[in-house]
């Protein structure tokens, strides 16, 4: 009997493990997406992992905490796990020099300029905050204010002067343009 008993508490287990693994790891990612942004030019290679959230009639940015990213407070720019910048080389970004390697990008939105921060922990999962002494560096970015709305995140990479690259960022009504330079290194 005992046996029978330890059957069924292992299989209930089992089971449970499986549904919120499920949910988590696979429900999740299907209200955000996973996709690759890519920038391959000459000797620089960025790759950017993300997931792609939807707007779904809701506030985004705002002031208000009932916002699904509220002003000021922390987000990984993306959903799921965290948003992965890989570089091939050194790049500056608006003066700072980020090295060849991965990091997880977040940002704190704020109505007219948001906080991008550069993190060496890149294999995160989860909404909770970096650790911010891990951070490479932080900039400030102006915000764009659009009057089409993108439905969905969207980041990208498009070409700049000077032999840089721009990273886009559009979602809702906001854009953001973090200007790329490599440098020698």
């Amino acid at each position: 009997m005992a046996k029978k008993i330890l059957f069924g508490m292992v299989t209930i287990i089992i089971l449970v493990i499986a549904y919120y693994s499920y949910v988590f790891f696979y429900a999740t990612r299907q209200h955000s997406p996973e996709d690759t942004a890519i920038y391959q030019k000459a000797d620089l290679d960025i790759t950017l992992q993300y997931s792609r959230p939807y707007k779904k009639g809701r506030v985004i940015f705002a002031q208000s905490d009932e916002a699904l990213q509220p002003y000021g407070k922390y987000w990984r720019l993306g959903a799921n796990q965290a948003t992965k910048l890989t570089v091939n080389r050194p790049v500056s970004i608006l003066g700072n020099v980020l090295d060849a390697g991965s990091y997880a990008l977040y940002a704190i939105p704020g109505e007219s300029v948001w906080t991008i921060g550069f993190n060496i922990d890149s294999d995160r999962w989860g909404a909770s905050p970096p650790d911010y002494e891990k951070d490479v560096f932080r900039i400030e970015i102006e915000a764009e204010k659009t009057k089409e709305i993108s439905e969905q995140l969207t980041i990208y990479f498009e070409e700049a002067q000077e032999n840089g690259v721009n990273m886009v960022v559009m979602w809702d009504d906001v854009k953001l343009v973090i200007p790329m330079i490599p440098v020698d290194g």
